[in-house]
């Protein structure tokens, strides 16, 4: 319900800046979607410049912030049975950095918040999501998290 209702708020935030144009750019942006252009030629789902589209981001904040959330807290639930936290957890640590490269919106990254705030709620996460699309940046920031562009000097101190 969480992820519904922080998705929903930056998809609100996204068509109130699609302005005149929304009806058109929701559309064209259902339509890079579904065709994947680029698939075949560059072996990529999209280009750079599709990202860039906001009526594609509209549709990929719709249909991927279930799909990457619930991948990533699969993840990290096999990884808790694995016992790979307990490295972290007998460090005596109480803070980790998680960056996700490539990470667009950082639904992901929102999927460390929850596991961890659910699992382990005394310890601390700083979330970075570290893309070249500066556009996602909003949508980023809207989740509550940090945004990075990869195109900038990311220190790691």
């Amino acid at each position: 319900l969480e992820l519904l209702k922080d998705t929903s708020k930056i998809m609100k935030s996204l068509r109130s800046n699609l302005g005149n144009n929304a009806t058109q750019l929701l559309e064209e942006g259902r339509e890079i979607y579904a065709e994947k252009r680029n698939m075949a030629a560059q072996a990529v789902t999209w280009s750079q410049q599709e990202y860039k589209h906001l009526g594609l981001q509209f549709e990929y904040l719709c249909f991927k912030s279930l799909q990457r959330f619930t991948e990533t807290w699969a993840l990290l639930q096999r990884a808790k049975e694995q016992g790979l936290f307990e490295v972290l957890l007998k460090s005596g640590k109480n803070r980790a950095r998680v960056a996700s490269i490539g990470g667009g919106p950082g639904f992901e990254l929102l999927a460390f918040q929850r596991f961890f705030a659910f699992y382990y709620p005394k310890f601390e996460m700083e979330l970075i999501s570290l893309d070249v699309e500066e556009s996602w940046r909003p949508h980023v920031e809207g989740l509550g998290m940090r945004y990075v562009s990869s195109r900038s000097n990311l220190s790691c101190a």
